[in-house]
């Protein structure tokens, strides 16, 4: 997992599923812009990982711009 001093990369949710809580950073909201979808290589280039809810709001308050 990305280390506490981690410059902030972004934190963009899933928004057609708000209970689904899916999320992904900028550069990984690009790919997926560029695919039109949950591609192969969508899923090869951001390699996508399982966390509980905790660690979730922690990743989020994290990389969640102040523009967000």
């Amino acid at each position: 997992m990305i280390g506490p001093n981690a410059r902030p990369v972004g934190f963009i949710e899933n928004k057609s599923e708000p209970n689904d809580r899916q999320a992904w950073c900028y550069a990984c909201e690009e790919k997926f812009e560029e695919e039109g979808e949950m591609t192969q290589a969508f899923h090869e280039f951001n390699n996508m990982r399982l966390v509980c809810i905790a660690c979730y709001a922690e990743i989020r308050s994290r990389h969640t711009l102040p523009s967000q």
